[in-house]
C-alpha cells in the first residue's frame, strides 16, 4: 500500500493560504486548493506557540509538500451541506519521516 493511497486522505479540504504582509498588511488569497487529507474533528484545548490555551476545533493532516502557514482559512468537508465549515490554523507540526514512510504536517485549527 502506497502513502497516497485513499486509506491514508479518507479526506479533502480546501486551503487558503495566509499571504505574506504588504503595505496593507497579511491577507488571505483570493483562490484555495483542495488537498487530500485526514480530519479529526474533535473539540480540545491546545497550547498556542504564545503559551496561551486556546479551543481548536479540529486537527487536520495533510501531505508534507502543502503551502498552509500560520492563519490560513481551512474548509472542512467543502461541499457538504450542514457541515461545511472554515475554521483558522492556529499551530502546525511537522512529521518527517525518511524511508519510505510518509511525511506530513499537523494543522491545529481554531
Amino acid at each position: 500500500m502506497s502513502w497516497d493511497d485513499p486509506f491514508w486522505w479518507p479526506h479533502r479540504v480546501r486551503i487558503r493560504p495566509m499571504l505574506p504582509g504588504g503595505g496593507r498588511g497579511p491577507r488571505l488569497s483570493d483562490s484555495d486548493a483542495e488537498v487530500v487529507a485526514e480530519v479529526d474533528d474533535e473539540f480540545r484545548l491546545v497550547r498556542t506557540a504564545d503559551a496561551r490555551e486556546t479551543p481548536s476545533s479540529a486537527r487536520v493532516t495533510v501531505p508534507i509538500d502543502t503551502h498552509v502557514p500560520i492563519r490560513s482559512a481551512v474548509t472542512l468537508w467543502p461541499g457538504r451541506a450542514g457541515i461545511e465549515r472554515t475554521a483558522t490554523v492556529i499551530a502546525i507540526s511537522r512529521d518527517e519521516n525518511g524511508d519510505g514512510l510518509g511525511s506530513h504536517l499537523v494543522l491545529t485549527l481554531e
